[in-house]
């Protein structure tokens, strides 16, 4: 007899039918009334028409975990810098340094090394709206540098990077 045909036969020998209750009493997670085949007739099981409550803590201690140390979000990954005000002292050597550098952020960042690319742009955008004469006087004295005058002032530069370095000694 095939497989099919011996699970039939099962069922007509006084077996459980489906996912009935075991010999020893109800199956766990069953909800529904089994029901049972007993001499050729179908029968409830009386057993299954109750249940018993199933109390178990939420959180088992063994499974239970502790976190410590930072605490990690999507926040975490996104790049976001601390906003720190910029000093006067910071906006002229900005400002000098967009007078040598022009629009190259990349390079005036270099003269801030608490600073990123990023926070640099952002100082230039809000000067440009604050201040725009200011940002253009700035940007046209660089277009009309000589190779001599860019050369002096990157000495000054280098210079006042130097002397800040050593203020914060």
């Amino acid at each position: 007899v095939g497989r099919k045909g011996a699970a039939s036969a099962e069922g007509r020998s006084g077996g459980s039918v489906g996912a009935g209750p075991s010999k020893t009493g109800q199956k766990a997670g069953s909800i529904a009334p089994q029901v049972e085949v007993v001499d050729g007739e179908i029968v409830i099981n009386r057993q299954s028409l109750s249940m018993k409550a199933q109390v178990e803590p939420l959180m088992k201690p063994e499974r239970r975990v502790e976190e410590s140390g930072n605490k990690l979000s999507a926040f975490s990954y996104s790049g976001y810098l601390a906003p720190e005000k910029w000093t006067k002292e910071d906006t002229t050597k900005f400002y000098t340094a967009l007078e040598q550098f022009g629009t190259d952020f990349g390079t005036i960042q270099k003269f801030f090394p608490k600073r990123e690319r990023k926070q640099i742009k952002s100082k230039f955008r809000r000067e440009e709206k604050a201040n725009p004469e200011k940002i253009e006087m700035a940007l046209n004295t660089h277009r009309q540098m000589s190779e001599e005058v860019c050369v002096q002032n990157l000495k000054k530069l280098v210079q006042m990077m130097q002397d800040a370095e050593q203020d914060n000694a």
